[in-house]
């Protein structure tokens, strides 16, 4: 086997990055907790921005608030800044926050 001088390990390595870059399928957005809880129609007034471990954090593209989701169970949490955690709040109340 021929032995590659530098510059030519160089060009095998970049290709190998760029193929393995383009061959493999980007990170699927996980939108179903939100399309669960608001509907197809509604979801696209959200951006993803998001997670914080199993907390799906969407943000409303109108109000500007955040609407955070469990991915597994599909609760929903207000994030409480002077506590720095998330607090469980029912459905109804983390859509009135949420549409403003």
């Amino acid at each position: 086997m021929t032995q590659l001088n530098t510059s030519q390990q160089y060009v095998v390595d970049m290709a190998d990055a760029i193929f393995n870059a383009v061959a493999r399928p980007a990170p699927v957005s996980n939108w179903t907790p939100l399309v669960n809880l608001v509907g197809a129609r509604e979801a696209g007034d959200f951006m993803l921005m998001g997670n914080d471990g199993d907390l799906m954090l969407y943000k409303h593209i109108n109000s500007r608030r955040y609407l955070n989701i469990n991915r597994i169970s599909g609760r929903t949490f207000k994030f409480v800044a002077c506590d720095r955690e998330y607090t469980a709040i029912p459905h109804d109340e983390a859509l009135a926050y949420v549409r403003g």
